[in-house]
């Protein structure tokens, strides 16, 4: 319960943050990892399937773009 409740207060705050900040030419935004990053300490060889450089390239997309507050991975 904890974990939900500590992403869904992040969530908003990126949702805050973004229209507070936007003004000032400020981009807030996040990327929702809901699976296992490949070669993690959490990877323990059960079916990680994401790769970190995906997660890097989220990142970029988002920053470059600057159009969305959000993407998932899964």
């Amino acid at each position: 319960m904890g974990l939900g409740v500590s992403n869904a207060a992040k969530h908003k705050l990126v949702g805050l943050l973004a229209r507070k900040l936007e003004a000032d030419g400020i981009y807030v935004g996040e990327v929702m990892i809901t699976g296992t990053i490949k070669g993690t300490p959490f990877d323990r060889g059960q079916g990680a399937t994401i790769e970190g450089k995906t997660v890097a390239e989220k990142f970029w997309e988002l920053y470059t773009a600057r159009k969305e507050l959000r993407t998932t991975l899964k």
